[in-house]
């Protein structure tokens, strides 16, 4: 269930690994202890009348700490499990891990308009 990707900072499954280091255990040796972290396996078991709140996933093609798979990866698992409408997913070519498209006035006139329609209901 976990992947192994490959980053800047190594692969996720490597025991030097910050998801190793997180967890304890060699990720890439530790499934269960993988799943059970993520947060993926707490949306696998939610009952789908549980009132959820909207997810708005940026990820960044230039980011090599975090793979751009794990974004999708949730945001798959939300909507499959909750509705089309329950999250949303813009992938940004040039976005580094919080740089690059990151930095446009346009994402963040996204993410403004985002917790406007979420926290007052627009």
């Amino acid at each position: 269930m976990c992947i192994r990707d490959r980053r800047c900072t190594g692969a996720n499954g490597d025991a030097s690994s910050p998801e190793s280091a997180l967890l304890g255990v060699t990720v890439s040796q530790n499934e269960a202890a993988c799943y059970a972290a993520s947060p993926i396996s707490y949306v696998d078991t939610m009952n789908v009348n549980t009132p959820l709140p909207k997810f708005l996933l940026m990820h960044g093609g230039k980011d090599c700490n975090i793979g751009a798979n794990q974004s999708v990866r949730f945001h798959t698992a939300v909507t499959n499990r909750f509705g089309a409408s329950q999250a949303t997913y813009q992938f940004f070519p040039n976005g580094t891990h919080g740089g690059g498209d990151f930095t446009l006035a346009s994402t963040e006139t996204t993410v403004i308009n985002f917790l406007k329609a979420q926290l007052m209901g627009e």
